[in-house]
């Protein structure tokens, strides 16, 4: 695993690197002000919308590139360069996180993205960590059943996890089941 640092400062040609261990991926909307901490996986590929596609002489200019894109969460850079020694870069409307099953081993690129709170799989019982680049946070899109910050309520084990993790359900009789061997309503 690579991790790359980046800091771009653009009021001139002045590109500045820097590293950071708190921060994913930031742009700045009212100054030139950009940065991101980056995770190189080796030899994968996320088959996902392309901004735009680039040649560049090496990841760092493909990650300026896609710093500077609004819209860029993530980039696909060819894994050896071209017969000009330059590399393809493609630009990512998206992330691996959001996109995982579109996320695969593949032997001519590497893919890169911002390292979000998602890379510890905080969500449990099988909810989706979603990132939120901006705030450098996420959220979990739950299981149905389940319920809290990270997913960690539910699965009809009690009642208050049924009462918190169903507010819409109804008054009545229910088998809870704290083995999770399966129960029905009566």
């Amino acid at each position: 695993m690579l991790l790359l640092p980046l800091l771009l400062f653009f009021p001139s040609l002045l590109g500045l690197l820097f590293a950071t261990q708190n921060s994913a991926l930031y742009r700045y909307p009212t100054s030139d002000l950009f940065f991101g901490y980056i995770k190189r996986d080796v030899f994968h590929y996320l088959w996902a919308e392309k901004l735009s596609s680039s040649t560049v002489k090496d990841q760092l200019d493909c990650g300026f590139l896609c710093l500077r894109e609004p819209k860029c969460h993530s980039f696909n850079m060819a894994a050896y360069p071209d017969s000009k020694g330059v590399y393809l870069c493609e630009l990512l409307a998206t992330d691996k996180y959001r996109e995982t099953e579109k996320f695969h081993a593949n032997v001519s690129f590497h893919h890169y993205s911002p390292l979000p709170p998602c890379e510890s799989a905080p969500c449990k019982n099988g909810g989706v960590c979603v990132p939120e680049y901006k705030w450098s946070s996420f959220h979990c899109d739950c299981r149905p059943g389940f319920c809290g910050t990270h997913c960690e309520r539910g699965g009809n084990r009690t009642c208050s996890d049924t009462k918190y993790c169903i507010p819409e359900a109804k008054s009545g009789s229910y088998v809870i089941d704290p083995d999770g061997e399966g129960g029905e309503n009566f």
